[in-house]
């Protein structure tokens, strides 16, 4: 399935000159399997791309998933459904554990994946009508709005946490970047337009010019787009929690 293989593309490498204290602290976390760190111009500016196993719509899963086996039943197609919703959970539930510890430590702003600055203002009036259902069945998760469809860092504003959500998406490259068309099909996305993507959200990001947390699917790498900054580059974290790791098959030894 290829929206949820995306997912499992390896980050490149980075290796920094000297630690940030941010990456030493995450590296104690209980919920993290591997950091990796790329130097930027200032030691504050700092982007933190916490690794996200894409929530996926049940109607976008159904499209890539006939796209692959036309003739899957409908009965393996709503248990392959069943076990994403599963992992997206788990992982989801990590991240809230670890996202609250990064509030603890002063990274009180996320900028999230998919959000665009027209839905931005009224996103927090969304989540905490969305999420007012604290445990929905897997059933009530095939419909939408849902709890997971607002990613952790919102549903962790649901529940009051001190957080300040940012959108790191535009109208223009969510556009371009999607891989369902209009008729329902999927769609090949040029790897040229998703690194203009990638080059958009490292400016958002990085224009905070303080340590932000990214929450963004795992297969994106940002290290070239981060070295392709000519001024005040922020620095990069990736951080890959267990769960995510075990989703994507990137368990360490």
């Amino acid at each position: 399935m290829r929206i949820l293989f995306a997912a499992v593309l390896l980050v490149s490498p980075a290796v920094a000159s000297s630690a940030h204290p941010l990456t030493t602290l995450l590296k104690s976390l209980p919920e993290v399997e591997s950091v990796s760190e790329q130097s930027g111009d200032s030691g504050d500016h700092v982007i933190i791309h916490l690794r996200d196993w894409h929530y996926v719509d049940f109607d976008s899963f159904t499209a890539d998933l006939r796209d692959s086996d036309p003739d899957i039943s409908d009965g393996d197609l709503e248990r392959a459904y069943r076990d994403h919703l599963r992992l997206v959970q788990a992982v989801q539930a990590e991240q809230r554990r670890l996202i609250r510890r990064l509030i603890r430590a002063g990274v009180r702003t996320v900028y999230l994946e998919g959000l665009t600055p027209g839905i931005e203002p009224v996103f927090p009036v969304i989540c905490r009508a969305v999420c007012s259902n604290d445990k929905p069945s897997l059933t009530e998760l095939f419909e939408l709005p849902n709890p997971l469809a607002m990613r952790s860092a919102g549903q962790l504003l649901a529940d009051g946490e001190a957080l300040t959500i940012r959108a790191v998406d535009s109208d223009q490259t969510l556009a371009e970047c999607n891989p369902i068309d209009e008729s329902g099909q999927f769609r090949e996305v040029a790897v040229e337009t998703i690194e203009r993507r990638e080059d958009h959200m490292v400016r958002t990001a990085g224009s905070a010019k303080q340590p932000v947390l990214l929450l963004l699917g795992g297969g994106h790498d940002l290290s070239n787009n981060v070295a392709r900054v000519e001024r005040d580059a922020p620095g990069l974290i990736v951080v890959t929690t267990h769960q995510y790791a075990a989703a994507s098959g990137q368990t360490e030894d």
